[in-house]
């Protein structure tokens, strides 16, 4: 049997953006053993991917810190006896330990020096462009795999689904209630859409009957679904209570998700929920959400940013502010009119 590691990324969104390469290689050797060489925190999504059948844990700032740490590691996935590694990320030491683990074939991005310690070296995509999907995906393009329909999909776990359900009951909200979801975080403090924006469209939201919504994020979202909880009373709250699993049930469960550029936007389409997705200093030619289910992006232009903008030290995140509430509104109200589930 066939046996393959593939090493991905460590943010939850791209790890969503490699479903892809799994079912590609699944599809091209359908009786192989395909590993995920991963960091802890994004398990979670991967167990939520049909395609792939082991994960092994990189734990980099835990039990394989340091050398001992990488020594531990590597006598793990030598004793895995892999054929071929594929490495999405672009880490050297990554790189390292799976060139020290014996794997026959190492095909990766030929970055960063790390062609010495690959057997397949792969050039990055040319253009002005290249969306992270695609990106990812051409390790496999250059040794012959290919997949036409890269939509990224991930299946929710039904006793998550169970759990959220019981929760949601307890605000009140029933499994016939339509349900629209804020998730006001995201990976930096620039792309988010403002707090203030959040409250705005809520109050304009719960005038729609049958409609309610609900705020969800991790833990450092607390300050900001607290924020809206206190503006608009009556509004229930899942910032920093959920598991990863239970966050996918949730936002398999919506109809709809309101999120800046963030790893749940692409979680939501990815589950075949209809996503309104808020774009700033980033863009969705780069990293739009990919999943099947649809998706409206919504990009003002503003006069300091004509693409992407890492501008941390940005004193009015004007690109985001000019997003008004009124027009996500009209977004959120196309989507709830229309079906949520299509076929993966």
């Amino acid at each position: 049997m066939k046996r393959i590691l593939v090493v991905n990324p460590n943010w939850l969104g791209d790890v969503v953006m490699t479903t892809p390469v799994f079912r590609a290689l699944k599809k091209k050797f359908p009786e192989a053993h395909i590993a995920c060489l991963a960091v802890p925190r994004v398990r979670g999504i991967l167990e939520s991917c049909p395609d792939v059948d082991e994960i092994i844990d990189y734990d980099e700032n835990g039990r394989h810190k340091g050398i001992l740490g990488h020594w531990s590691l590597i006598r793990e996935l030598r004793r895995r006896a892999f054929d071929t590694a594929f490495l999405l990320h672009r880490s050297r030491t990554r790189a390292f330990l799976v060139f020290l683990s014996g794997i026959p074939s190492r095909i990766g991005y030929d970055t960063k020096k790390l062609g010495i310690l690959l057997t397949e070296k792969v050039s990055p995509l040319q253009g002005p462009v290249v969306h992270k999907a695609d990106y990812y995906f051409h390790v496999l393009e250059a040794v012959g795999i290919e997949e036409d329909r890269r939509v990224t999909v991930l299946k929710h776990e039904l006793r998550a689904l169970e759990a959220i359900e019981r929760r949601l009951s307890a605000f009140g909200i029933r499994k016939s209630d339509k349900l629209v979801v804020f998730h006001v975080g995201a990976n930096w403090e620039f792309k988010k859409w403002p707090a203030e924006r959040f409250v705005e469209l809520a109050r304009l939201i719960r005038g729609v009957d049958g409609v309610h919504v609900l705020v969800s994020g991790g833990g450092k979202d607390r300050g900001a679904a607290d924020l809206i909880q206190r503006e608009v009373p009556g509004l229930h709250s899942l910032a920093g209570e959920m598991t990863l699993k239970e966050l996918i049930a949730l936002l398999y469960r919506a109809d709809v998700l309101v999120s800046a550029d963030s790893g749940p936007m692409h979680i939501a389409s990815s589950v075949g929920t209809n996503v309104v997705a808020l774009f700033g200093p980033t863009r969705p030619e780069d990293s739009g959400p990919r999943g099947w289910g649809e998706n409206v992006i919504l990009r003002e232009n503003v006069d300091c940013c004509q693409g992407e903008c890492y501008a941390v030290d940005c004193p009015d995140h004007r690109c985001m502010m000019a997003i008004t509430a009124a027009r996500v509104l009209d977004a959120v109200n196309g989507l709830l009119e229309r079906s949520k589930k299509g076929q993966a």
